[in-house]
């Protein structure tokens, strides 16, 4: 063998490797939703909490996976989005805007 054939499967060993430790200690979990913040891990299943209506867009939004929540007058309310949540914030309780699906 020669030396270019050598450095050709030391960086494919190399590459191996690296994709090995990353799949194996969670480089992709937040990918597949299998780190600490969400998702279920493999062989458990992940309980949906009350179902809760976005006041933006109307969507129903799951109160334990909503993307961003916020507190209006002592009430707590979900949303689908970051989006729904910051034009929420702007706009006050009392308007139903479009929010981010139209």
């Amino acid at each position: 063998m020669d030396l270019e054939a050598l450095k050709i499967i030391g960086w494919l060993l190399a590459l191996g490797g690296l994709l090995y430790v990353m799949i194996r200690y969670g480089g992709c979990a937040h990918a597949m939703r299998l780190g600490r913040r969400g998702g279920a891990r493999p062989g458990e299943e992940q309980e949906a909490g009350p179902m809760r209506t976005d006041p933006i867009c109307g969507m129903q939004v799951d109160s334990r996976a909503a993307a961003a929540t916020a507190t209006y007058k002592g009430k707590m309310y979900y949303f689908c989005s970051i989006a729904c949540r910051d034009e929420f914030r702007q706009a006050g309780s009392g308007s139903k805007g479009h929010g981010c699906c139209g």
